[in-house]
């Protein structure tokens, strides 16, 4: 093991230890001279999932979708959470409406239609959070439905 102090890409010094065989070491060392200081990094991510809220902010409010409740931190992460679940929400929902109206499982479709309007409303943010790993696909749809019909 070995300290060296490397220049890193944003122009930052930092002191790393390197573990490893003697002559692994300088490619390592060359390797993480390519790399962001830790405080550039972080504050890099911290853009990134700045700018991703922002645009599912602003998604949110094209659409029409309630604002969310929480500390500004939740919803920061909630906003692109819910992004991601309306992806995968909006097709269930245009499914379940053109339904026709003569169609035998009409009313399965408008139960459907009522969970789906029951999560998109969901204003808080703990939610979201909180089912960020859930997927919302046509096998979640029938499985609630049907759990919603036998009520």
């Amino acid at each position: 093991m070995s300290k060296y102090t490397i220049t890193r890409q944003c122009g930052h010094q930092e002191t790393i230890q390197i573990y490893g065989k003697h002559s692994g070491r300088d490619n390592q060392a060359e390797h993480e001279s390519t790399k962001l200081c830790l405080d550039c990094y972080k504050a890099e991510q911290e853009a990134k999932r700045a700018e991703s809220s922002a645009n599912a902010s602003k998604e949110a409010e094209a659409k029409g979708l309630p604002a969310l409740t929480g500390s500004e931190k939740q919803i920061a992460w909630a906003e692109t959470i819910r992004a991601a679940a309306m992806a995968e929400i909006e097709p269930l929902r245009a499914a379940m409406a053109k339904v026709p109206a003569d169609h035998p499982n009409k009313k399965i479709a408008e139960v459907a239609l009522e969970i789906i309007n029951k999560i998109v409303s969901r204003t808080s943010a703990h939610y979201w959070i909180e089912n960020r790993t859930k997927t919302y696909d046509r096998s979640w749809l029938s499985a609630e439905t049907k759990k919603a019909m036998e009520v």
